[in-house]
């Protein structure tokens, strides 16, 4: 209890704490002389973002797809909207305890089967669940990719939850 009042009491001092004396950087200034970030003072062109291709599906999913030719890496990230504010009232971490069964097995493979085909294709497949939606991430070899999205694909639509 004494770190928790610690920590609020640093917070709020810290609050406090005026920025009025301190020197403000002419390369930090920006035009107006003020500390405030206006990054169009520094770049001559927008910074240069990856291309991607966003592709919807029948079902209303979203994907953003975006190539490196020069990794031989497969990678994707699946976002659910829901999480903990989703968590039925009285049985808090219901979302976390979904994400962590997600990788107990899908489609006709046990969790050690699963298990064992993502690592057979030296993968990697993770779940967790934050406070406004859960994820499903991983990664594969080029080669494997078909197989790779194929484990997703039964990790998302057939999970097991043994």
């Amino acid at each position: 209890m004494r770190r928790l009042i610690y920590a609020v009491v640093c917070l709020a001092l810290a609050g406090c704490a005026s920025t009025d004396n301190m020197p403000v950087t002419k390369s930090l200034a920006g035009a107006s002389g003020s500390a405030t970030a206006d990054y169009s003072v520094y770049l001559d062109r927008p910074p240069l973002l990856p291309q991607y291709q966003r592709v919807v599906l029948d079902n209303g999913v979203v994907l953003l797809l975006l190539e490196k030719p020069e990794v031989p890496l497969v990678g994707f990230e699946a976002i659910i909207r829901g999480g903990a504010v989703a968590d039925p009232a009285g049985k808090a971490g219901t979302a976390s305890l979904l994400a962590e069964l997600l990788r107990k097995g899908a489609g006709d493979r046990s969790a050690a089967e699963f298990a064992e085909s993502v690592e057979g294709l030296g993968g990697a497949l993770n779940t967790g669940a934050g406070l406004e939606n859960m994820a499903v991430s991983g990664s594969f070899l080029s080669k494997d990719a078909a197989t790779g999205v194929g484990l997703l694909a039964d990790l998302l639509m057939r999970p097991a939850l043994d």
